[in-house]
């Protein structure tokens, strides 16, 4: 070897030191490497697709298992990846800065990772959905925080402790609420929640609602990365329990919310999430995403009633910043002592 002779040469100027087919080779073996990650997705997705799953209520805690939480990190065993926006379109960046969404900690690729969603109703508490997170503690979870994309922006906060109401129901999914608690405080302007008197009204106004979240956005399985909202109006209880609808799987604590034809919902991926309404110039949180039928028609979505619990809300966040526009009495069987995941 001439002492001249150079071992390495810096890499920028390595394609003027081989012949043009073998350039093309090492770009062949690049693109064959890309296809061959691409197939193996291909056919993990297929194999997610097809596999055998529930075709119970939309997010029955106890019943429904999905084919995702099977094939990542074995939580088949806990709640299941839950509720999906389906014929919705992408959010407005800045639009819905409270919705939050909720990731097993356990698996890197978000996409995989996304489960449920939630609201910040303060600066640092979550609310969600009971059935999301009643089995699964605080080290679990990741809450991915202002971001429209599940891969891109935001910031990720750990949860210190899980609240699930003490009155809650994983058969009925009556009380279907959790609380979150983060590592650190977020800066955002929490929605306000709605008296009795005027969910009343806005029930009887058939108000529309907006739901959002990053489940799937069709039937059959397909996600979203980015968060994607839809409008559908509320639905007077008697139209939600008629026995071609809900029947008596409507209880008190929960209201209704779509279209007769089922247009339009949330699904399997949304569970927790926020269903507001604007009035007054203010977003109010009206309700959380419990459960549904994904779009069937009279099957509308159910959302837990946000204006019984603020009581419970309050207690349990200790917290002087949830505020109503009037303020009420609250059911001793609503403020039920809350129950701490460890």
């Amino acid at each position: 070897m001439h002492a001249g002779t150079r071992l390495c040469n810096p890499l920028e100027k390595e394609h003027n030191l081989h012949s043009a087919s073998h350039f093309e080779l090492k770009i062949s073996q690049r693109i064959s490497q890309r296809l061959r990650l691409i197939g193996t997705s291909i056919l993990f997705c297929l194999t997610l697709l097809f596999a055998p799953q529930s075709v119970a209520g939309a997010d029955n805690a106890e019943n429904h298992t999905d084919p995702y939480e099977r094939a990542l990190r074995n939580w088949q065993n806990k709640a299941p990846l839950s509720a999906k926006i389906i014929k919705g379109r992408s959010a407005t960046f800045g639009d819905r800065p409270w919705q939050v969404g909720l990731l097993n900690a356990s698996i890197p690729d978000p996409l995989y990772a996304h489960f449920c969603s939630g609201t910040l109703i303060t600066d640092q508490w979550v609310l969600t959905a009971a059935h999301c997170v009643a089995r699964r503690q605080g080290t679990e979870l990741i809450v991915l925080t202002g971001t429209n994309s599940l891969n891109f922006g935001g910031r990720k906060k750990k949860v210190i402790s899980v609240v699930v109401h003490g009155a809650y129901d994983p058969q009925t999914l009556e009380n279907d609420l959790a609380l979150l608690f983060l590592d650190s405080p977020t800066a955002i302007v929490p929605p306000q929640f709605p008296s009795i008197e005027v969910e009343q009204r806005l029930i009887d106004d058939q108000e529309k609602v907006k739901i959002g979240g990053w489940g799937n956005t069709y039937d059959f399985g397909v996600k979203s990365l980015d968060l994607m909202e839809t409008e559908a109006p509320l639905v007077p209880p008697e139209l939600c329990s008629a026995p071609d609808s809900h029947g008596q799987s409507l209880k008190a604590t929960m209201l209704c919310a779509g279209y007769e034809d089922g247009r339009t919902d949330a699904c399997d991926g949304d569970s927790g999430g926020p269903a507001t309404v604007r009035q007054y110039g203010q977003e109010l949180l009206i309700g959380v995403k419990s459960w549904g039928d994904c779009g069937a028609p009279k099957k509308y979505g159910l959302f837990t009633r946000i204006a019984p619990y603020v009581g419970w809300l309050r207690a349990n966040t200790h917290s002087g910043l949830i505020r109503t526009q009037t303020e009420y009495l609250w059911p001793e069987s609503l403020v039920a002592p809350a129950r701490r995941v460890p």
